[in-house]
């Protein structure tokens, strides 16, 4: 056996972290003695420390860690790596839209781009008979779905498209979200139709919008907004209403982002 100090350099763990996994029953001495406290370990538990090292350096707290040394069930254990694996996916993905937003940043400031000014024009959207698709999806890089749905329905029914077609998101959350968000499609048609289990045909009443034209990928939205609520309020109107996009070159027409062209919309009144 060994004294908790030469287990520490056997098993390269301090002394304070030794005691901690004690307190916690993660790894606890094969004997304490009575009499001077003293802890000693075994040769055998350096396979468990190592277990343990492998399992923090995967990023599993010591609850977590504690829970699959102590499980006999191959099947939790499965399940705890699964998870580890889908938050560190989720991880890189942030860290990705971090690492783009820098290299973003530092372009504009070796160009030394002046900020864009965003034209804002007050518009008005005509009365319109749509196809429709409202639904909760997880996100809105899900927005896609829901215009497969909606055009298998218009290619089932041999349903015409209006021109201009109006092709529409409309985006009803009342605050913020990035997670279940509701999200309405719309696209103009020709004719009245039954509704669907997944499509609504509808009349829309026309609408006042102050709208601003992108060029361009959607992570300029920040400032667009801005831009929309200065003259909305510098105008003197108020928000009427869920904004919403109009794809005039949208993702499934164009794979490459600098050539969308979006029109977004906020629906105001006075």
């Amino acid at each position: 056996m060994f004294k908790i100090g030469d287990f520490s350099k056997l098993s390269s763990i301090s002394i304070r972290m030794l005691r901690h996994y004690d307190k916690v029953e993660l790894l606890q001495p094969v004997k304490v003695d009575e009499q001077s406290g003293y802890r000693f370990y075994s040769a055998a538990q350096l396979k468990k420390v190592n277990q343990i090292q492998v399992l923090k350096d995967m990023g599993f707290n010591i609850a977590t860690i504690k829970e699959i040394l102590e499980s006999e069930n191959i099947e939790v254990i499965k399940s705890q790596f699964e998870n580890r694996s889908a938050q560190i996916k989720k991880g890189m993905d942030d860290l990705q839209k971090q690492l783009r937003l820098l290299e973003d940043s530092m372009k504009t400031m070796r160009e030394d781009v002046i900020e864009m000014n965003y034209h804002v024009s007050l518009k008005e959207i005509p009365e319109r008979n749509v196809a429709s698709v409202r639904k909760v999806i997880p996100s809105y890089n899900c927005e896609g779905d829901l215009w497969s749905i909606l055009m298998q329905e218009i290619n089932v029914k041999n349903i015409s498209i209006a021109n201009p077609s109006y092709s529409i998101a409309t985006f009803h959350d009342q605050e913020y979200k990035e997670n279940d968000v509701d999200v309405e499609i719309q696209i103009n048609i020709l004719g009245k139709y039954e509704n669907t289990k997944d499509v609504n045909f509808k009349k829309i009443d026309p609408s006042y919008v102050a709208s601003i034209t992108v060029n361009g990928s959607y992570e300029q939205m920040t400032a667009v907004n801005e831009a929309a609520a200065k003259w909305i309020e510098t105008e003197g109107y108020e928000l009427a209403g869920p904004m919403f996009n109009i794809y005039h070159v949208s993702p499934a027409m164009e794979s490459d982002p600098n050539k969308w062209v979006t029109e977004v919309c906020y629906p105001i009144n006075k």
